[in-house]
């Protein structure tokens, strides 16, 4: 019956406002099948009004939250699974000031003192570069976490943007259009999944 939002879910939704800027929050809310029908609707708005006020608290605009309670679900066996909210972020990729892609599906992101591109880094680029032309000028920042020492995050980060670009290149654009720069260790309060990235400037 409990609206509190769990400690461990915090992080989670620090997670996700950090990367909501550029679009509008959908909020589904949902409760297992003890009590009537009507109580465990309620229950779920409640349920997705407690996430909506975190959000808030943190600084997204009450305007892009949508609050869409769905009262109870079977949808999984285990019952506290089916007492939960979901988060959806509707949002285009769009280009900031500095024309680099901002979209929390399209970030191109590492594991840990890694430099191979997984497969849903690709995904993220391919998403990047659906409707660009191949002979645009491209730039690759690349970054690291702050473990190690700031001489090899360099090197790391190095060869992550020089994995973007390879991977451009097999898409077709012309390596001599492609400028890449590793800038070694993101000095920004994300947490360190979010520092291990790769971002595309398209000119």
């Amino acid at each position: 019956n409990s609206t509190q939002i769990k400690p461990e879910y915090k992080d989670y939704l620090n997670r996700i406002i950090e990367n909501a800027n550029n679009g509008n929050i959908e909020i589904f809310a949902y409760a297992d099948t003890k009590g009537s029908e009507n109580y465990n609707y309620n229950l779920s708005r409640k349920r997705a009004v407690a996430v909506k006020k975190y959000l808030e608290n943190k600084g997204i605009p009450a305007a892009k939250i949508r609050l869409i309670p769905k009262g109870e679900t079977t949808k999984f066996k285990t019952d506290s699974l089916n007492r939960r909210a979901e988060i959806k972020i509707n949002s285009l990729a769009r280009l900031s000031e500095n024309n680099t892609i901002n979209n929390s599906q399209n970030l191109i992101l590492f594991d840990f003192d890694k430099y191979n591109l997984s497969a849903k880094a690709k995904t993220a680029i391919d998403k990047i570069i659906e409707n660009v032309a191949k002979n645009k000028k491209i730039t690759i920042f690349a970054y690291t976490d702050s473990k190690g020492s700031v001489q090899y995050n360099k090197i790391l980060s190095k060869q992550r943007a020089e994995a973007v670009k390879k991977y451009l290149s097999q898409k077709g654009y012309l390596t001599t259009n492609i400028i890449t720069k590793g800038k070694g260790i993101l000095q920004n309060n994300s947490a360190d999944y979010l520092k291990r990235k790769a971002e595309i400037i398209i000119k």
